[in-house]
């Protein structure tokens, strides 16, 4: 009787479960680089946009920060962010662009973004935690 080549059974097995473990070890820090870049990315909008507040302060004859509603605020600085539109906090339940103006830089939870025109302070406006578990969003 001939010998026809191939794996047996037990050969597959030991293969599929050596994947499922390689798996089970990679999935959470795949999942887990994914949430740090969403942070990194909400970073790096506020980076963006603080640094359009300082230019328009600077470049602007008042030499204050802009002043106004929240469309006011997104026509002003306009020419100083990259992109057709304002960016969007897309963190804690938001994805909005709408800027609450408050002095006290009170999180409400109820716009993206919460700005003071006289300090030129802008923060997330979201009490939720990061992916670190401790930093809220607004303290970044």
């Amino acid at each position: 009787m001939a010998r026809k080549s191939g794996f047996t059974l037990v050969e597959l097995v030991v293969v599929v479960l050596i994947l499922g473990i390689l798996a089970a070890i990679a999935a959470p820090k795949i999942i887990n680089n994914a949430d740090e870049a969403a942070d990194s990315g909400v970073a790096q909008t506020l980076a963006a946009v603080r640094d359009a507040l300082e230019l328009y302060k600077t470049q602007i004859t008042a030499g204050g920060y802009p002043q106004g509603t929240s469309a006011d605020i997104h026509t002003k600085l306009k020419p100083f962010i990259r992109g057709t539109t304002f960016p969007k906090a897309k963190v804690g339940g938001q994805n909005s662009s709408a800027i609450k103006i408050d002095a006290a830089l009170t999180v409400s939870g109820t716009e993206g973004w919460v700005y003071d025109p006289a300090t030129g302070d802008f923060i997330v406006n979201s009490d939720a935690l990061t992916n670190d578990g401790v930093t809220k969003y607004s303290e970044l």
